[in-house]
């Protein structure tokens, strides 16, 4: 696997995070910390959304020479908060992220 950097530039979430390789990430499910294996940036929402509003960041990424696909992992969870519970809802898939979270994968030809 080829390591990559890369950054969030633009967004309106309230809060997004890049993390290089070997950085320090939590796994909710792994029940601890680990060291990321990949480039991987993340975004999170305090507030409640709108219905229709849309949420967005922008990322910068530096290419490594040679490299002629970019592999993406698409990892989205939905949660409702009710008085008493949150359920938590994720994305359902045969793949898995470095943290163990079912994935959309999809790739980038680079020219």
């Amino acid at each position: 696997m080829i390591s990559m950097n890369g950054q969030a530039l633009r967004n309106n979430f309230t809060s997004v995070k890049g993390y290089s390789s070997p950085d320090k990430i939590y796994s909710k499910t792994r029940k601890g910390v680990m060291r990321t294996k990949y480039f991987m940036v993340e975004g999170w929402q305090r507030r409640n959304w709108r219905n229709g509003q849309s949420k967005y960041f922008t990322v910068e990424l530096q290419a490594p020479r040679g490299l002629d696909k970019l592999f993406v992992n698409v990892r989205g969870v939905l949660w409702i908060r009710s008085k008493y519970d949150i359920k938590e809802i994720p994305l359902y898939s045969s793949i898995y992220d470095q943290q163990g979270f079912s994935v959309k994968q999809f790739y980038i030809d680079i020219y």
